[in-house]
């Protein structure tokens, strides 16, 4: 699953959590998920629980998203690791 992929597919859930309607506080819960150290925080679930307690618009959600769908992660990584051997 490259980044894009892996934006959009947590994308579908997150846009369900937080703005369906299904769930009673997303906000809330979410709050007291991160406050109780409840699993990771991603960048994107982060970033959707601010557009839900409205603290950035929706088109500022699209631009993060956009890029986060661009992140390389493996290749960032292995580009600082070879970077920080080339250095010693």
């Amino acid at each position: 699953m490259d980044a894009a992929q892996q934006v959009a597919k947590e994308s579908e859930y997150y846009d369900y959590y937080f703005f369906s309607g299904a769930i009673t506080d997303p906000v809330g819960s979410t709050l007291s998920a991160y406050n109780y150290g409840n699993g990771p925080v991603s960048p994107l679930n982060y970033a959707y629980y601010r557009a839900a307690k409205g603290e950035i618009a929706m088109d500022e959600l699209a631009k993060i998203k956009t890029q986060l769908s661009h992140n390389n992660y493996a290749k960032e990584y292995a580009d600082a690791v070879y970077k920080h051997m080339s250095l010693y």
